[in-house]
């Protein structure tokens, strides 16, 4: 591929296969101010052969100019094709991919950690293979899409709650010793990143040897104030809101009583970051302040 050609490449994916004599403009000015020497005609046409490549063919596009191509990126993902574009507009997302399939384009940027490009490449590979982009999958990258039609990255401003934002399993132990019990958790982005959607199923063992299951929805988003705010769902019909702060690196909000027959003067549940999860403290204040109720080490499995 030629560099006249690899910038035909990027425009494609910039203007998401668009071809208009704007854009043969905004190219031409381009590939002048890059020092390449070609005719209006020689524009034009490679212009327009990748335009029609970019429409006509499916594949993952990896930006291999600068600043994306000094950065580690994705370069292979089994099963799909990849194909190497120019600039595609986006810099300061670096480094940027773009995933195409049928009439539909994806941006995704930011991907700068091996865990980010796994979820990447595991979600490039599910959507391939369902010719669709809308797969479970999904989730796991919504932080790192680029939609410049609806304000960037809306999963931003979900930052404070973005570790929470996998799979979890965990085992949990009452302060005084005398119950156990585990719990999972699994949180995706959704709406486009605006909201995160945390569904979770505690075990808590029965004295028959059975388990008495516990599973809820809560949905985390930003209120009209800007807040952090949630609302749970409970599989007994339940629906609770909630007030997230964040103090510190934690979460904390005021939480229902754990104990039916207890009567608390508060009662409040922190999420604490850890290296490989987050920790979840239920305390409760008997009138004297806050102490320890139960604790679950959640683990990202």
């Amino acid at each position: 591929m030629t560099e006249l050609e690899l910038h035909a490449a990027g425009f494609a994916v910039r203007h998401d296969g668009k071809l208009d004599p704007r854009i043969h403009a905004r190219f031409r000015a381009f590939v002048r101010a890059r020092g390449v020497i070609a005719t209006a005609e020689q524009v034009a046409c490679v212009l327009a052969d990748a335009t029609t490549r970019y429409r006509g063919e499916d594949a993952l596009l990896v930006c291999d100019a600068a600043p994306c191509a000094g950065s580690p990126r994705l370069t292979a993902c089994e099963g799909v094709p990849i194909r190497r574009t120019g600039c595609q507009g986006f810099c300061k997302h670096k480094p940027m991919v773009a995933v195409r399939i049928g009439d539909k384009r994806e941006l995704i940027g930011r991907a700068t950690t091996e865990r980010d490009r796994d979820a990447v490449a595991a979600y490039v590979r599910a959507a391939f293979a369902a010719g669709s982009m809308l797969v479970p999958e999904r989730g796991a990258i919504e932080p790192l899409r680029i939609d410049p039609d609806h304000g960037g990255a809306p999963a931003a401003q979900l930052r404070a709650v973005h570790f929470l934002s996998s799979r979890f399993r965990g085992a949990g132990r009452y302060a005084d010793g005398s119950y156990s019990f585990t719990k999972e958790l699994v949180g995706t982005y959704e709406a486009g990143g605006r909201v995160l959607a945390l569904r979770m199923a505690a075990h808590y063992p029965t004295a028959d040897h059975g388990l008495d299951v516990h599973r809820a929805l809560v949905i985390v988003g930003i209120d009209d104030r800007g807040a952090l705010s949630g609302r749970a769902y409970t599989d007994g019909g339940d629906i609770h809101d909630y007030a997230i702060t964040l103090a510190s690196d934690e979460l904390q909000f005021a939480d229902r009583s754990p104990d039916h027959g207890a009567r608390w003067k508060a009662v409040r549940k922190r999420l604490v970051p850890t290296t490989d999860g987050y920790e979840e403290r239920l305390e409760v204040d008997r009138g004297g302040g806050y102490e320890p109720f139960y604790a679950v080490a959640m683990q990202r499995a």
